[in-house]
């Protein structure tokens, strides 16, 4: 009956089915030789030749649990689901097995005897866990080597503490003074107190260190306390000690203003990379999949004194590019942008309608907190996606800008919506306007969506070196006309001058040279 359980008990089938023990199912020699069985397997039990079903030439299908035969009816026994065959058709086996269970689909994998188990959790370190024998020899030889505690007032034992964050935890040498900070205040232990062997085991041990796992203690350092992610604000310090220390940040020591304004910006670089769906939080399944890698790129600071040559998060020129920019729109100098703020960017290239979309927020959320204004952050964050539409976050960002209807699929009529206006300014600098249809036709050339006409994020990410054309074309007049009026040779030129920089790297270098003239002209001319 319906309400009859395989496994003799009160509970529902599907209930016994789902809580089957991994691996869950075998095909069994079918008895009679019409029928076949599948029987819950055993975790130690393994599968012989002899359990093998022989092929059944006619289709199978699997019988609904009212039509299944009670142990009293002579049927199959308690806890088994019988597969009964039909003269209907000749399916083999292997169909009978895709043949999905009501109540319990996914357990039926595509032909196989045994459906795998599909997820494993991944086990975490524990405060409980003991240290390794290595840990041990490790943290024992760094304080035999230090002759004592930690002392970061000693440059030769910070030197060696240093050099101890780097080979062994695999983080940047300019975590070290940071990690001394969390380990005292992980303690209760005064802020001035020098780290002790047990202070350190206990820090160790209470947020899960390893060694030579650099993005697993890359996360837990930075995170507060035993938090899942981290926020903005946890990165601050260690980007403070980047300025206070770093030799290619020294001219900024007499600026605090700017040092401000260039920890704002490289947070901001940071979450965009790594948190394209703007949470505010990154975890660690994010961090291992940053592009660039945060991790990589924070050691290379240890190497490298041009904080220039880091062109990922830290490249002061970056800063000053993106600052600059904001500031020659911010004409009040309030740190806030409104519509008509915005609409100057470019030298007016960005449509109305554009900017419209923009500041409805359906793009990218604001967070400078008052309505209808965008803060700094904001714009950085429109500013990376306009001058670099190969990546993930930008790409999503204009997609759904230009996707109306937030159907997740960019039709002509919305195509249409925003070239209409491209072709009036078009006319209005008396420059020949290319008919709507010749640019649809050119788009599906170019991107080559599944339906003509039809065009889906995936589209645009499979074809991301040339997306950019599509939304440039419908939002951006000046990019529209460089399109147009574009030197492959020259393109091509710049391309072979510097084949790792993306097109955001080219965009800063060459806007902090005119920005450098300037600057130059303007010193001159006073």
């Amino acid at each position: 009956s319906p309400s009859h359980s395989p496994g003799g008990t009160n509970g529902s089938w599907e209930e016994e089915l789902l809580g089957a023990p991994p691996p869950y199912f075998t095909l069994k020699d079918a008895s009679p030789p019409a029928s076949a069985v599948i029987t819950p397997k055993s975790p130690g039990r393994r599968t012989s030749d002899a359990d093998q079903s022989p092929v059944v030439e006619k289709q199978q299908k699997v019988t609904s649990p009212s039509n299944r035969s009670s142990p009293k009816g002579g049927g199959a026994a308690s806890g088994q689901l019988t597969v009964a065959a039909s003269s209907e058709s000749g399916a083999t086996p292997k169909k009978a097995m895709m043949t999905s269970i009501e109540g319990a689909p996914s357990l039926i994998g595509r032909g196989a005897d045994v459906i795998p188990r599909f997820y494993i959790p991944v086990k975490s370190r524990r405060a409980t866990d003991p240290l390794t024998t290595r840990e041990k020899e490790v943290i024992s030889q760094l304080f035999e080597e230090l002759g004592g505690p930690i002392d970061p007032m000693d440059e030769d034992c910070f030197s060696i503490w240093q050099t101890f964050c780097s080979e062994q935890l695999c983080v940047s040498m300019y975590f070290a003074d940071p990690i001394l900070r969390r380990i005292r205040s992980f303690n209760g232990a005064d802020e001035s107190a020098a780290v002790t062997k047990d202070m350190f085991v206990k820090y160790w041990r209470g947020i899960g260190l390893e060694l030579g796992k650099a993005y697993e203690n890359f996360f837990n350092i930075v995170r507060k306390d035993t938090c899942e992610f981290i926020v903005k604000n946890d990165f601050r310090e260690f980007v403070w000690v980047l300025l206070d220390t770093h030799p290619g940040l020294e001219f900024l020591q007499d600026t605090p203003e700017f040092q401000d304004r260039y920890t704002d910006t490289v947070l901001c670089r940071i979450f965009y990379c790594c948190d394209s769906r703007q949470l505010g939080r990154i975890t660690l399944r994010d961090l291992k999949r940053s592009r660039p890698s945060l991790v990589d790129t924070w050691l290379e600071l240890d190497q490298c004194e041009d904080i220039n040559k880091i062109r990922a998060y830290f490249s002061y020129e970056h800063f000053y590019v993106l600052y600059c920019k904001f500031w020659e729109l911010d004409e009040d100098h309030d740190f806030l942008l409104d519509k008509d703020d915005l609409l100057k960017y470019d030298g007016h290239a960005f449509s109305r309608k554009a900017i419209d979309r923009i500041f409805s927020e359906i793009p990218a959320k604001f967070i400078s907190g008052i309505p209808g204004k965008m803060g700094y952050e904001d714009f950085c964050w429109f500013l990376i996606s306009d001058e670099d539409k190969t990546t993930d976050t930008s790409l999503e960002y204009f997609f759904k800008l230009v996707d109306l209807d937030g159907d997740g699929v960019i039709r002509d009529h919305e195509m249409a919506y925003f070239y209409l206006e491209q072709v009036q300014r078009l006319e209005c600098l008396h420059q020949e306007a290319v008919q709507f249809q010749d640019i649809l036709c050119q788009m599906n050339d170019l991107i080559m969506p599944e339906q003509e006409g039809q065009f889906e994020l995936e589209d645009f990410k499979r074809t991301r070196k040339i997306s950019g054309i599509f939304f440039s074309i419908l939002l951006s007049l000046n990019k529209f006309l460089a399109y147009e009026q574009r030197d492959p040779f020259s393109i091509k030129q710049e391309q072979l001058e510097h084949p790792d920089y993306s097109d955001w790297d080219r965009f800063c270098a060459q806007e902090y040279i005119r920005l450098a003239m300037e600057d130059d002209a303007d010193d001159q001319a006073s």
